[in-house]
């Protein structure tokens, strides 16, 4: 937003040339000043029409980056006149978790008046429990858990405020022998087999050896991580002949990247070459791994669906997804900032 800032400042007439007409903003509760400040630079130009923004101040949790409901809440003094139409009817939840949200809601002091509706009949109430200690909560939702799993229930989930919280959960449910499934997205940087085709293609295309090492130690499910100097050295040079004596293809690439993993076992990997595999050729693939090396590191693979197994997720990934069942722990948030 600052480079944009910049350029307008170079070309005072940039925002009448791009000439916006119409701007529709989601999630308008996680915008800050910045963002702000930009709209009304886009809507000064003659041909400006509308501005349209949807959110709720209900679910501002951006606060570490500077966003606030206050931008919500306050609309008109930072945009104007504008005409406001209330979205309140729920067609997720039922009646009883409504009105828990609602009651919930009503202790903020600064918010806007709102009450949300259910289109859904009655159903389960939410239950508040409280605890002494996080390892009395732990061990006690565990349980609840284990009881629900071996009863044949299979839509649960557990979430909290961050993955340490969820790495405990998860050693508690393995203690009773419930399954579990970290749900949170995973850079793809940080997959062993994203990371090895990566040194591998630097090594595909002569640039270093270290990449067959890499490529290797993967396909053997890192039994090389004790082989010694003189071994690594022979297994790079192995590769480097064995790819030397092949034509530097595509096809040939994509068959090494399929071999990291021929069961298609790894969904963080699959989504990853299903990316690669959109490259048509040999000029394509090098501007795909040299945009990764530079952009790429942050991005993610969010797992999606249903997996044999308890979702552990953070509050924030758990946004817009539903279980049967869910246990929700607030013991991270009970500080006197909060």
């Amino acid at each position: 937003i600052e480079l944009v800032f910049k350029l307008a400042e170079l070309r005072p007439s940039l925002f009448e040339e791009m000439g916006y007409r119409h701007i529709l903003v989601d999630e308008f509760q996680d915008t800050d000043l910045k963002q702000i400040e930009l709209f009304n630079r886009m809507m000064d130009n003659t041909r400006f029409k509308s501005f349209m923004a949807v959110g709720d101040d209900s679910q501002s949790i951006f606060a570490f980056r500077h966003t606030s409901p206050e931008f919500m809440i306050n609309f008109g003094e930072y945009f104007g006149r504008f005409t406001d139409f209330s979205l309140v009817e729920n067609h997720r939840s039922n009646a009883a978790t409504i009105a828990f949200a609602n009651a919930v809601n009503d202790k903020a002091v600064s918010k806007v008046d709102k009450d949300l509706i259910a289109t859904k009949p009655e159903g389960n109430a939410p239950e508040v429990k409280g605890y002494y200690s996080k390892k009395e909560e732990y061990e006690s939702v565990a349980a609840q858990i284990a009881e629900r799993w071996a009863a044949g229930e299979r839509s649960i989930a557990f979430l909290a405020s961050d993955k340490n919280e969820l790495q405990s959960m998860a050693s508690e449910l393995t203690k009773l022998g419930v399954p579990s499934v970290l749900m949170n997205p995973i850079p793809f940087a940080k997959n062993s087999r994203v990371a090895a085709l990566c040194s591998f293609y630097s090594a595909f295309c002569g640039r270093s050896t270290q990449g067959f090492v890499d490529y290797r130690n993967v396909l053997e499910g890192g039994a090389l991580k004790n082989a010694s100097a003189a071994e690594l050295e022979e297994i790079a040079e192995s590769g480097r002949e064995e790819v030397a004596g092949m034509e530097r293809s595509l096809k040939t690439f994509l068959d090494f990247a399929e071999a990291l993993d021929e069961g298609q076992v790894d969904e963080c990997y699959q989504e990853f070459l299903d990316k690669v595999k959109w490259c048509q050729d040999m000029d394509e693939l090098n501007e795909f791994f040299s945009n990764f090396e530079i952009y790429g590191q942050d991005t993610c693979f969010k797992r999606e669906g249903r997996y044999e197994g308890v979702a552990l997720t953070t509050i924030h990934s758990a946004k817009g997804l539903e279980w049967d069942t869910t246990f929700l722990t607030l013991s991270h948030m009970d500080k006197t900032a909060y």
